[in-house]
């Protein structure tokens, strides 16, 4: 299983990053739309995680025979999954380390106009930008807070795609009534 979980999941951490490094590009050069951003990069993230279906679907077909138990099928897409996330990970990394250090200012601004614009003043304004500005600080300046952040981003769409991924591609011996 190591090496379609590798292989898979390198391909589609490829991809991620392809898409992320694209995506910077654009939001470069175009306007700051970040809610536009973050619906066209969850769709974006569709393709490549289609991979895990792929990956299971070769693992099953190639090494088992034709067979696979749902277990092992979740098991296999989770890990394509989870390769997928730490490569999508390591290119925000230098993305934001390099390229885009305002990014988190940027974001919080984005937060707070959109909080003004649906009508939240005083205090509770006042309260979610102090929160929102020490959630910031701490993502500028903790690696680890950021990261965990950016792979829940991804790694739950994998697990997801995991999960149907092993619902469709499950399938057992003839007169095998053992479970997963």
């Amino acid at each position: 299983m190591k090496k379609y979980v590798l292989v898979y999941g390198s391909i589609a951490g490829l991809i991620l990053a392809g898409i992320l490094a694209y995506m910077a590009t654009m939001s470069h050069s175009t306007s700051n739309d970040m809610t536009m951003s973050m619906i066209w990069g969850f769709v974006f993230f569709l393709l490549p995680l289609s991979l895990v279906f792929v990956g299971v679907r070769a693992y099953r077909q190639n090494v088992l025979g034709g067979y696979i138990s749902f277990g092992r099928a979740f098991l296999c897409g989770v890990c394509i999954a989870l390769v997928a996330s730490l490569f999508y990970v390591a290119s925000w990394e230098v993305y934001v380390n390099t390229y885009a250090s305002g990014f988190i200012d940027d974001y919080t601004q984005c937060v707070i106009d959109q909080a003004k614009m649906d009508g939240v003043t005083g205090d509770s304004l006042a309260t979610m930008t102090a929160e929102l500005q020490s959630d910031a600080h701490t993502y500028k300046t903790n690696p680890v807070y950021r990261m965990s952040y950016t792979i829940m981003e991804v790694l739950p769409l994998g697990i997801l795609i995991s999960l149907i991924s092993a619902l469709i591609l499950m399938k057992r011996h003839k007169g095998d009534n053992q479970t997963a």
